[in-house]
């Protein structure tokens, strides 16, 4: 919740906090989760402290937010699908109707559509250096590959966010800059990530030593069908006598260097 609510979290980005529990949104780093039909579910883990922060405060302040972005935008553009505090660490599940909304609510620039619907809308994908994807290996490729295939490639595109992405289907190509392979469906996108042993088609060597390095171990297995179950919104806490306001104006946010050079990430899958 880069503009509304991330800064509600914490003040210190946290990676690698919150255990997953075996749930389809559950996540050890904020992961989005590109779903059929448009929908997108992100799920965010930042650092929270109880001593300073309440966590009824929080859900409440969550609530207002969603409540006015969907008073002008529709009554089911953004619903809040839990939130959790556990060993100081937030983790909060939010479900957006389209990456439009997506996009509009955390002040972001995504795109999530088919090939040809990303180039009609002005995404280059000249200058760009790619990889084809099989399993935990890469080879770096033209996106001529893709661009000229007759397949109906879908594609994620996302600037300077440091997330992992997980896509319904299995990722076909990637984007190589700040990018390192999870698993078949998901890729992390961080400052400094790399493809690590990428092999190139010119290079026989080079292609029998192209194993990809796997960042990060039990990673959460999405749904085949791309569904969205419905989860009920966490309770409110009891009424508080003054008003909370969640402002961290003037802590030092770390994540906005971080993401300054991050770019562009380009996935491709199907």
């Amino acid at each position: 919740m880069k503009k509304n609510l991330c800064l509600a979290l914490c003040v210190i980005l946290c990676l690698g906090l919150l255990t997953g529990c075996g749930k389809k949104y559950d996540a050890e780093e904020s992961t989005i989760y590109v779903e059929k039909k448009g929908v997108v579910v992100a799920t965010d883990v930042q650092e929270f402290d109880e001593s300073v922060y309440s966590l009824d405060d929080l859900k409440d302040y969550i609530k207002e937010t969603i409540d006015a972005y969907n008073d002008e935008n529709g009554s089911k553009s953004v619903t809040l699908k839990k939130v959790t505090v556990k060993d100081n660490a937030c983790s909060m599940t939010i479900k957006y109707a389209s990456y439009e909304d997506y996009a509009k609510f955390n002040g972001c620039e995504i795109f999530v559509g088919s090939v040809a619907e990303a180039l009609a809308a002005g995404y280059s994908f000249d200058d760009i250096e790619f990889a084809s994807v099989d399993g935990e290996s890469a080879t770096v490729c033209e996106a001529s590959e893709f661009l000229d295939s007759s397949e109906n490639y879908k594609v994620v595109i996302l600037k300077d966010d440091a997330y992992r992405i997980h896509t319904y289907g299995k990722v076909n190509y990637v984007s190589t800059s700040n990018t390192s392979i999870v698993d078949q469906k998901t890729i992390s996108f961080a400052l400094g990530n790399l493809l690590e042993g990428v092999s190139t088609p010119s290079t026989e060597e080079a292609t029998e030593t192209g194993a990809t390095e796997v960042y990060g171990e039990d990673t959460q297995e999405s749904a085949s069908d791309g569904s969205v179950s419905d989860e009920e919104l966490a309770e409110e806490g009891e009424e508080d006598t003054e008003e909370v306001v969640f402002d961290f104006s003037d802590a030092e946010n770390s994540s906005e260097t971080v993401t300054e050079s991050l770019g562009y990430v380009y996935i491709i899958f199907k």
